[in-house]
């Protein structure tokens, strides 16, 4: 029988090119996504997705169960936030530690207004982490960059905008030529190794940091070019010790927001959180 974590697994890759996809959005391996989505066909008795040679998309006469898929994934959710609020009002929030430091603090300014009664557990870590621990409910609600596409399941509001930009010390005149840093794993790395790519060339030296703070702080080491959101250098005293570089044009602007299970806003205090923005 399927886990429910299969079942999480099968309806994210509803509306999905691929299978890789979601291993991606989900962090993931691809065989974990083919095997969860087997053990929930050979469950239900049927396949639910017609599979071509680099792609896969949905049987259209599976809607049905895709339904009652997603309607048993939200049904736990709300059991498991409900045993959760019997005991105190509460809000577990995940984000980064720039987010910690620029964007958390009036947002729940303007939320304790409302609901000083509410208990605020912070947790922080990695932008890339910020949507898998929404999913499988580790926390309520996280601020985190928004994709194009959210996975089936989550609800986001947009905070703000921030655009991404290249640093290094001042000694670093030009990025052609130099080690580049990125985050390990997330959209932001996504959409920074695909820009390095194109303007920089496919040999470029990669190296990686877990966060986008850590990515800052080995450039400021002299550990090679940074690509990480304008917000991060804006909140870290190492923004002293980095310039710009100047670079083609196309690094993204990320919108960064409120990211929570579509489950979870009807429950108590995520209501009063959304209205806070």
């Amino acid at each position: 029988m399927p886990e429910l974590d299969d079942i999480r697994l099968t309806v994210a890759a509803r509306g999905r090119p691929s299978f890789g996809v979601v291993a991606r959005d989900m962090h993931v391996s691809q065989s974990t996504v083919s095997r969860a989505v087997q053990r929930v066909e050979h469950a239900v008795g049927r396949p639910l997705f017609l599979r071509e040679a680099r792609s896969v998309r949905v049987d259209p006469q599976a809607s049905e169960v895709f339904a009652a898929l997603q309607e048993l994934v939200d049904s736990w959710d709300r059991v498991m936030i409900s045993a959760r609020t019997v005991e105190a009002s509460s809000i577990r929030v995940y984000c980064t530690v720039t987010a910690s430091q620029l964007i958390a603090p009036p947002l729940f300014a303007r939320f304790r207004r409302s609901r000083p009664d509410v208990q605020v557990n912070l947790r922080t870590g990695s932008a890339g982490s910020a949507l898998p621990a929404v999913l499988d409910g580790t926390v309520d609600v996280a601020i985190a960059p928004l994709p194009t596409r959210l996975p089936a399941g989550l609800v986001s509001a947009p905070l703000l905008t921030t655009p991404m930009i290249a640093v290094a010390t001042p000694e670093v005149k030009r990025l052609l030529g130099q080690p580049v840093v990125l985050s390990r794993q997330g959209l932001l790395r996504e959409l920074s190794e695909r820009w390095v790519r194109r303007h920089l060339g496919a040999d470029v030296d990669i190296r990686e940091a877990e966060t986008n703070e850590e990515v800052l702080a080995l450039a400021a080491m002299g550990g090679g070019v940074a690509i990480v959101p304008k917000l991060v250098v804006d909140a870290s005293s190492l923004g002293q010790r980095v310039r710009v570089l100047s670079a083609p044009a196309g690094l993204p602007v990320i919108t960064v927001g409120l990211v929570a299970r579509r489950s979870s806003m009807q429950v108590d205090p995520l209501p009063d959180l959304w209205g806070a923005i």
